[in-house]
């Protein structure tokens, strides 16, 4: 009977280990977040807003990336995470947005924006609105706000 238990562990635990390896991790995420298909870098930006909390630091990361889609879209998440996330999630992403905002960051400004409007930020994102930030500009501004 033991040895039956331990094939039955055993085989399971494989199929976890082949199932982890096939899945892709934050980081391959971030790098779609930067792909040239529209639709990679909306799945990408799906699963790491799904990840949560787990995917703050490559999001942290990808804000120092050379390409401003995958800069824009992790800043986009982080902020996202700020305004829904429970409260650990919150107040890490507030802390990493803090640090953003008083440094030389290109996103430096938009990270006290966020920072300073979180409220509005918050009700807009919790009613179906959506921030959509344009890589040039310094400011977030909202798309559309569904009620």
């Amino acid at each position: 009977m033991r040895i039956i238990l331990a094939l039955v562990i055993s085989l399971a635990g494989g199929i976890q280990v082949v199932a982890d390896e096939r899945r892709p991790d934050a980081a391959q995420w971030v790098e779609d977040l930067g792909d040239d298909d529209y639709q990679v870098r909306e799945t990408a930006t799906h699963h790491l807003r799904d990840t949560g909390l787990a995917a703050l630091s490559v999001l942290v990361a990808a804000m120092d990336d050379e390409d401003p889609e995958v800069r824009t879209r992790a800043f986009g998440l982080l902020v996202r995470l700020y305004c829904e996330g429970d409260y650990t999630s919150h107040y890490a992403a507030q802390k990493e947005l803090k640090k953003l905002a008083t440094s030389q960051h290109v996103l430096a400004e938009r990270a006290r924006t966020a920072l300073q409007e979180e409220h509005v930020l918050t009700w807009i994102l919790r009613n179906g609105g959506l921030c959509e930030l344009d890589p040039e500009a310094a400011e977030i501004s909202i798309a559309t706000v569904k009620l």
